[in-house]
């Protein structure tokens, strides 16, 4: 969703007149801002869908009790970076009518794969892939580039990838009470990882892969590091990422493995596929009857936003924790932004 000029202008006075902002941090996200009021959990029933917002909520963990972020859906990509720099531009001309407080303000968005200018929204980034590369340097979250551009980029290419995450994808098979199942036999998350692969050069109207072929220099440099030659296009790396998955599953390489994982999420486009928009579907059953499968959906997205909250330990004890997934990170960006402005 895009807004006209008058539908935001409203929206970002909406937003900055909330007294439940007041010393909250701010985070907006894509999603329908038309659920933008909605916070209590009781609610989600009455949706359709599930809205980014309330997917964003539930990976804050236990500890932070007090607080917590407001997470507010803004619309796409460019909608939420314009809302951002206009509500900034309306606060700093009339702070005294403000609940806001823009030190804690921060902006929630895919990387994607087509350029996104930042200029316009601060200063030290020109563009989001410039961003992308401070903020994961050498595969490890840098609070600073959060902290600097007050933009939260993903790692990979849209919120969906992190729920085919591999480690996500074995706990709920061996610890949950839901089943997730692909084209009807149990769910194995190699195979959904290799369709992926499979399908980086095929057409398709939700893949949207011709945006691949467009940015693939800009896609490759990306994940260079993973290949030791270098290739020209979405065949070739489709080809290239197979065999080198196949020959770490046969050598048993965990490491590697999880290295060309990531290099696939981070340029693959995962939300077709958990919205079941290819052949394959994804199917989830429950140990208990659930009235629908979209409210079976709802019900495992917010199980997913837990497992990364349950992996989030307070900050004293994340010193010395290997850390290996990037929301954790931005949780702790939030968090100390909100410490450092009480």
């Amino acid at each position: 969703m895009t807004f006209t000029e008058q539908e935001q202008e409203k929206f970002c006075s909406k937003i900055i007149k909330r007294r439940d902002i007041l010393n909250y941090v701010v985070v907006l996200c894509e999603g329908n801002p038309t659920f933008e009021n909605l916070y209590n959990p009781q609610q989600i029933s009455k949706l359709e869908r599930i809205p980014d917002a309330n997917f964003w909520k539930s990976t804050i963990p236990k500890w932070w009790s007090r607080k917590q972020p407001k997470f507010i859906p803004c619309g796409g990509r460019s909608s939420v970076l314009s809302v951002y720099a206009q509500l900034r531009e309306i606060h700093n001309s009339d702070p005294e009518n403000s609940y806001l407080n823009p030190e804690k303000l921060f902006a929630l968005v895919d990387l994607d794969l087509q350029p996104c200018p930042l200029l316009d929204f601060c200063d030290q980034y020109s563009d989001i892939e410039d961003l992308y590369y401070a903020t994961y340097k050498n595969y490890q979250v840098c609070k600073e580039a959060i902290w600097d551009s007050h933009i939260l980029v993903t790692g990979w290419s849209h919120k969906e990838s992190y729920f085919l995450e591999p480690d996500l994808i074995s706990h709920l098979q061996a610890e949950s009470e839901y089943t997730l199942y692909w084209d009807q036999d149990t769910l194995i998350a190699d195979d959904i990882y290799q369709q992926i692969a499979k399908d980086l050069p095929i057409e398709h109207e939700y893949l949207k892969n011709g945006d691949l072929k467009i940015y693939f220099h800009r896609a490759f440099k990306r994940i260079s590091s993973c290949f030791e030659n270098p290739a020209n296009n979405p065949e070739e790396l489709s080809e290239m990422w197979l065999e080198s998955f196949n020959q770490y599953i046969s050598t048993s390489d965990s490491a590697a493995k999880r290295k060309l994982i990531d290099c696939l999420l981070t340029i693959g486009k995962a939300k077709p596929y958990w919205e079941n928009k290819m052949d394959k579907k994804i199917t989830i059953t429950h140990q208990y009857q659930v009235s629908s499968e979209q409210a079976l959906r709802d019900s495992l997205i917010l199980e997913i936003g837990k497992f990364y909250g349950d992996r989030t330990p307070y900050p004293s004890e994340s010193e010395n924790s290997n850390i290996l997934y990037h929301i954790p990170h931005w949780i702790y960006a939030l968090w100390e932004c909100e410490q450092q402005n009480r």
